[in-house]
């Protein structure tokens, strides 16, 4: 590990009070602005350079396989887990586990992560270089196949707006992606050298983005106001910040890698749920409190499993 952990937490603890300070004054568009900002511009040149420095056949095995296994498992522990309680009297009076919207959020809570703000601003902090560019690729993957893919077919699934032309929909989206084009475009350019204006642009952009996404996840974070089933997020919280990366963690020790593409694919994995989930959320007409509830209870669990993670394989 290159730096002190406490390098690692004081950024993000700093950034994110900000936002939550800054969210009480700044008008509700800002947070859009930023978010857009980060999406279309900020994330994509970050992807850009992390790809140019990165050997295509080392990122693109093992990110997008791990970033793959963890949106289905999370998926798959959901689902067994709401089938368990359709079957106990868990549920108590309310049957909470049988109402479609509230199934959708929790399994989206369970296997979409807050790999492309969080993960990116914190991960890549606690490798070497050579490995840096590993949560980039994991992100861009569960971007395009987690939360365009897995993600809105589930939220589909689950809402009283179902699209018959659901996957014409999935593919505009997915072809439209930046961070897609940002990885392409990165790997295409190996051979060329970049010019000193665009090579200073995009150092610029390395430097701030990270804090840019912190503050917007404080901003999200401050705005999180539906908490009635707050107990709820528990079920999703465990899977997603322990269960998969802890099967993640057992996969890939099976697999001949070094110990500093293992780390960095188990803290990917076990980043808090994504702000997407509330999204996909609003636009599917799912459950909002438990989706706001997860990611507000993963959020504040990050700090306690991230030396968690980096002790057991670091």
């Amino acid at each position: 590990m290159n730096l002190p952990l406490t390098h690692v937490y004081a950024p993000l603890l700093l950034w994110t009070g900000l936002g939550i300070v800054l969210q009480r004054w700044l008008p509700p568009w800002v947070p859009r602005l930023l978010g857009r900002s980060l999406y279309w511009v900020g994330i994509p040149l970050v992807i850009f350079s992390s790809a140019r420095r990165t050997e295509f056949s080392v990122a693109m095995g093992i990110a997008p396989a791990a970033a793959l296994t963890a949106v289905l498992s999370g998926l798959g522990l959901g689902l067994l887990i709401l089938k368990s309680a359709q079957s106990t009297e868990f549920q108590g009076q309310n049957r909470w586990s049988e109402i479609p919207s509230v199934k959708g959020s929790v399994l989206l809570t369970s296997m979409l992560g807050n790999a492309g703000f969080v993960g990116l601003a914190s991960v890549p902090l606690l490798l070497e270089p050579e490995f840096r560019a590993l949560p980039a690729f994991y992100a861009v993957t569960q971007s395009a196949l987690g939360t365009y893919g897995v993600g809105t077919l589930v939220a589909n699934h689950y809402s009283d707006r179902r699209s018959p032309s659901q996957w014409w929909t999935q593919f505009k989206k997915l072809s439209t992606v930046p961070a897609l084009w940002a990885l392409a475009i990165g790997l295409l350019s190996h051979p060329f050298a970049l010019s000193a204006p665009i090579s200073q642009v995009i150092s610029w952009a390395t430097v701030t983005v990270s804090p840019c996404a912190v503050v917007l996840m404080g901003l999200r974070l401050a705005g999180l106001t539906r908490w009635h089933q707050f107990k709820l997020a528990f079920l999703p919280t465990g899977i997603k910040m322990l269960v998969i990366p802890l099967l993640i963690a057992i996969a890939l020790t099976l697999l001949p890698i070094s110990n500093q593409a293992r780390l960095g694919m188990v803290l990917m994995a076990g980043m808090p749920s994504a702000f997407s989930c509330l999204i996909l959320a609003e636009e599917y007409n799912l459950d909002r409190s438990v989706a706001s509830g997860a990611i507000a209870l993963s959020t504040t669990f990050l700090l306690v499993m991230l030396p968690f993670w980096i002790w057991l394989l670091g």
